[in-house]
């Protein structure tokens, strides 16, 4: 069980040396030869002679992690006391509990309860969802991880650990629970937002017994802890619903890990376990008293480099309270195999602020602030926002409008080239000349008034630029309408921005009906009247200013009708792009002058750098909203700071250096299979293959991720590595569609609605060797066909990469129990996920069972004949009155009154009722299969399956609970009950509020081996939900509040 070794040493070096291997070396302890606990005597440059231990000696007591617990410690001390002042370890064997006979009485306790508690708690979480934490990569696969880590620590200080501490006393909070919900917060923020956070809980102290608390042994566990959070909680009502879970799960927390996993077989990696947190409690004795001796600790350092730093999972944040120092500190172990060792220290810089912003709250008592208005934004990085948005600069000129600026480049050069198409051109003195005839004419024929729609449409010419600035100086608002357009679409534009006239030349005027006012430049111009000096005043009095409206523009109308904006900004952002900088993630860059940009999540709050957000644009640009659309007007711009703001709809993220960096559309920003997905992340990933010129990826029926590929040179199968190798598994496309070029829209963007449906069949069936080889690989094939909505599925593709999803295997596996073989399971499914496989997997143990069931069938050959055989005059005379019964009431209600055949379904019911009541068997155990109680049950339950064609019309109405109670069941008015496939319905005993699903059999009749048979009743309580396809056996008893999972069996 133990060694003593003793050693000596004379430098510091030395002493590190074999303090790193007691620490490091794995070898110094044996369990398969129980050598577990080691005692290391080290002396100083020599051994003493008589075992005494002096100034500079070390004494070394060290256990294997797998019998020694933390609260151990405490323990150990009492008995080595005990044992070094008595001369013994006082123990009775009679009374005193040892860690074995723990052990013992835990597998011999009672699980029940805990089990349905730990089943319901996780009820619908996403145990298999990794949580988005601020990764540097994505998770690699568990053989490709080198298991190393880094570890970041730090103490709360004075202030911040008397501020919690005192919160926690006053308020009689556990210091557990309060620590507990300030991660919760801190999560929720970390991960940009998430609500159900399930994480794992590491217990170092799981003595749930008085008598446990003296034993040395390893009482550790983990135990899922799901908050499920609202974000507009405050902090206390946080930490009222965490003192509720933590301790509802510390009460069950005895119920080992492994047996919580086994109730979610259908997961095969269970990510919540890969994020933990844990609260220590600890007293930091400087001394110890072992009798009338003193041990001191050893006045030496002990680095750990960090190359030594191991993790074993993703991410864990711990708190310690040393009770002595009444002090608190915190430390986050991050895996470097996805987390940076600088993002580790970030993590835990945005930790210690946040419970700075806390402490404060707790301070000032304003408790009441939602959590999600805490912020993650660190003091230098809020500066690198202000600096990123120091854009003001001031125009060198007074002039703010378009015309007036226009003006003044007139006065300058009046004779330099204003404008150029082609052979023509114009000074800026000849275009002043145009555009204030075209004014003029506006003012004097045409009665436009500052603030009026007018329309122009006209081919690119001269003509259109003078038409442009005429409308502007004569204080109109101008409206594009291009030639191009058909006609129906220019009258609708017209109409939608009630324009009074439409500019026009003699190319587009024939676009227009007649009961439309248009006006002809060409015509306009060449009038050529000299311009007097009451025009130019009439002109110099007309009042524009910037709060105008300059013009209206109409969207390409893509996603509908088109609507007519009332500003363009053509760019917002600039980077300089040197002639070295990375092509693959070339950012957006910063603000132009006079912009401003915020990243700002769901919740209305600025982002933390890398951390994505839609990005808003304010300043100058910012237009005046749509027209005649306050709705839309409402929803784009959005008053922050008291300025107003552009909702882009663009998702971005700020680097550390303050740039901007484009993720994608949040309208293309999708949920699959509860997962968050980026689709532009995806299509970056496949736009750095060289072959590739441009792709798009979509998902399609809510089931999967299909990639659309511009390429000639590339196959699916380089895709599908390069895609596995880049990306998570939930972000690789189940299909991938190549083609030689993606459909485009009349603006030139990718027309979705045209992309090609994927086919579920085009992947596998053009491939070589989709021929089932035996009759097993063809009914398996036809169950994935059946299962992952594929027709004729590859038999050597995975259904991962068919397009299958965790659901969808949960049907695959049923039907195969059904229809192969009844022992499947969903390990064996996953381990071999291709028909063919699988295949090779089942046949062996096919052939094994059979031979199991042949020698079993020789060995009960000569048992059968002394039990009773089927009766075949009893069989037939039940299928007569069958006929019977169903065939009388229609040829008498067609005899004698035809009028009353929509009773009918009435008189079959009835029937039911009364031979359920005249010969229903009550609860029977071991009678022969073919007796006479036993075709009693056989006629009423034939008699009930050919009732089921009525029944299915009253399913989870009160009617069918008043008939289930007429056949002698006890059910509540008040039940949901969906399900006919009941072996006898006066059994049953269904409780106020229960749902049973439809699909779900209610087995009240038992086949024992012995060729004996029973009938139990099965109790259902209150408030219990029985999901679908569930089977529920004979005897069920089951209590309030109970919630039985798809496809399970009780």
């Amino acid at each position: 069980m133990f060694s003593i070794i003793e050693t000596t040493y004379e430098t510091d070096e030395q002493l590190n040396e074999i303090l790193h291997d007691e620490k490091r070396n794995s070898h110094l302890f044996n369990l398969a030869q129980g050598l577990v606990f080691r005692c290391h005597l080290i002396y100083y440059k020599q051994i003493s002679s008589n075992h005494l231990l002096s100034h500079k000696d070390l004494l070394i007591f060290n256990f294997h992690h797998a019998l020694f617990d933390f609260p151990s410690m405490q323990v150990f001390h009492h008995d080595l006391n005990q044992a070094y002042t008595t001369g013994q370890l006082l123990y009775d064997d009679n009374s005193d509990l040892r860690y074995l006979d723990y052990a013992v009485t835990e597998q011999q306790m009672s699980m029940t309860g805990a089990s349905m508690f730990w089943l319901h708690a996780l009820h619908d979480c996403k145990l298999d969802q990794t949580l988005p934490l601020p990764f540097d990569r994505y998770r690699l696969s568990n053989e490709h991880r080198t298991g190393r880590g880094t570890s970041v620590s730090f103490h709360f200080g004075q202030d911040l650990s008397h501020d919690f501490l005192t919160h926690a006393s006053s308020n009689n909070i556990s210091l557990e629970h309060l620590t507990f919900a300030i991660n919760f917060i801190f999560l929720f923020k970390l991960t940009n937002g998430q609500t159900d956070l399930c994480l794992a809980m590491n217990i170092n102290n799981n003595r749930y017994r008085d008598e446990l608390k003296s034993i040395i042994g390893l009482f550790e566990n983990i135990v899922p802890l799901r908050c499920q959070l609202d974000p507009h909680w405050c902090f206390h009502e946080l930490l009222k619903h965490v003192q509720d879970i933590t301790t509802n799960s510390m009460k069950y927390s005895y119920f080992p890990l492994q047996r919580i996993l086994n109730q979610h077989p259908h997961i095969s990696k269970h990510a919540f376990l890969d994020i933990s947190l844990e609260f220590i409690s600890y007293e930091n004795n400087n001394t110890v008293m072992i009798g009338d001796s003193q041990l001191v600790p050893g006045s030496f350092s002990f680095n750990i480099k960090e190359d030594e730093i191991l993790s074993a999972s993703d991410f864990s944040l711990s708190i310690y309270h040393d009770i002595n120092m009444n002090q608190l500190s915190c430390t986050i172990n991050a895996s470097l195999d996805i987390f940076n060792r600088n993002t580790a220290e970030k993590i835990s810089q945005r930790f210690h602020f946040i419970l700075h912003q806390l402490s404060a709250s707790v301070v000032d008592n304003q408790m009441n602030k939602p959590i999600y208005e805490l912020s993650l934004i660190l003091p230098n990085e809020r500066y690198l926002m202000q600096s990123m948005n120091n854009t003001q600069i001031s125009f060198s000129s007074p002039l703010t409008c378009i015309h007036h600026e226009f003006v003044h480049q007139v006065m300058k050069y009046p004779q330099k080239l204003a404008v150029e198409l082609d052979e023509q051109s114009l000074t800026y003195c000849e275009l002043l000349y145009y555009v204030q005839v075209l004014s003029l004419t506006l003012l004097n024929e045409y009665f436009i008034t500052p603030g009026t729609v007018v329309c122009q449409c006209v081919e690119r010419s001269l003509s259109m630029v003078i038409g442009i600035m005429g409308i502007e100086m004569a204080g109109g608002v101008y409206c594009s309408l291009s030639p191009r357009d058909p006609q129906h679409r220019l009258h609708a534009f017209i109409q939608q921005t009630q324009s009074r006239l439409v500019l026009v030349h003699w190319l587009t005027k024939m676009e227009f009906n007649n009961d439309i006012l248009l006006a002809d430049i060409h015509s306009i111009l060449a009038n050529n009247d000299v311009i007097s000096d009451a025009d130019f005043d009439r002109l110099s009095c007309i009042t524009v200013t910037p709060n105008n409206i300059a013009f209206i523009i109409f969207t390409s109308g893509s996603t509908g009708i088109p609507k007519a904006v009332t500003e363009a900004t053509i760019v917002s952002t600039f980077y300089r792009v040197h002639s070295m900088t990375n092509t693959q993630s070339i950012p957006i860059g910063t603000p132009i002058s006079n912009y401003r940009c915020m990243i700002i999540n769901e919740y209305s709050q600025q982002s933390i750098p890398n951390q994505d957000g839609e990005l808003f644009i304010g300043g100058i640009g910012v237009f005046a909203g749509y027209l005649k659309r306050d709705d839309l007007t409402a929803k784009a711009l959005i008053e922050i700071d008291g300025e107003l703001f552009y909702q882009t709809g663009d998702l971005v993220t700020m680097d550390s250096n303050g740039l901007l960096h484009y993720q994608g559309r949040k309208d293309h920003q999708i949920k699959l299979h509860g997962q968050r997905i980026e689709l532009g992340e995806i299509e970056r990933c496949l736009l750095n293959i060289a072959s590739i010129s441009d792709c798009v990826v979509m998902k399609w029926k809510d089931d999967y991720l299909v990639a659309y590929v511009q390429s000639s040179d590339v196959n699916e199968q380089e895709l599908r590595e390069h895609c596995q190798s880049h990306l998570p598994p939930h972000m690789i496309p189940s299909f991938f569609i190549i083609l030689d070029k993606l459909p485009l829209n009349q603006n030139g963007k990718i027309d979705r609605k045209h992309l090609p449906p994927p086919n579920f069949s085009s992947s596998t069936d053009n491939r070589d060797g989709n021929v089932p080889r035996n009759t097993l690989e063809q009914q398996l094939q036809d169950i994935f066909g059946q299962a992952f909505h594929i027709e004729s599925p590859h038999v050597e593709i995975p259904f991962g990469q068919l397009g299958g999803t965790s659901l969808d295997a949960i049907l695959a596996l049923t039907l195969i129990r059904q229809q192969i073989w009844n022992k499947v399971d969903i390990g064996l499914l996953f381990t071999n996920p291709s028909v063919r496989q699988l295949a090779q997997a089942i046949k062996p143990l096919l052939i094994f069972e059979e031979l199991q069931e042949t020698a079993s069938t020789v060995n009960e050959f000569h048992e059968i004949h002394d039990y009773l055989a089927p009766s075949f005059v009893i069989e037939s005379l039940g299928v007569m009155l069958l006929v019977c019964q169903w065939l009388l009431s229609i040829m008498i209600i067609h005899r004698w009154c035809p009028l009353l055949f929509p009773i009918l379904p009435v008189c079959h019911l009835l029937f039911y009722i009364i031979y359920s009541r005249l010969i229903s068997p009550r609860n029977i155990k071991d009678h022969n299969i073919f007796s006479w109680n036993y075709y009693r049950w056989w006629f009423l339950d034939r008699l009930w399956n050919n009732n089921t064609f009525w029944l299915q019309h009253i399913l989870g109405t009160p009617w069918y609970n008043y008939y289930l109670r007429l056949c002698g069941a006890r059910v509540s008015l008040n039940a949901h009950i969906y399900t006919t496939t009941i072996d006898a319905p006066w059994l049953l005993d269904i409780g106020d509020e229960t749902w049973i699903a439809d699909k779900t059999n209610l087995n009240c009749l038992y086949f024992n081996d012995d060729y004996t048979f029973a009938l139990h009743s099965i109790r259902i309580g209150c408030y219990c939900s029985i999901s679908v396809r569930s089977i529920l056996f004979g005897g069920v008893d089951m209590q309030d509040n109970i919630i039985v999972q798809p496809m399970s069996s009780v």
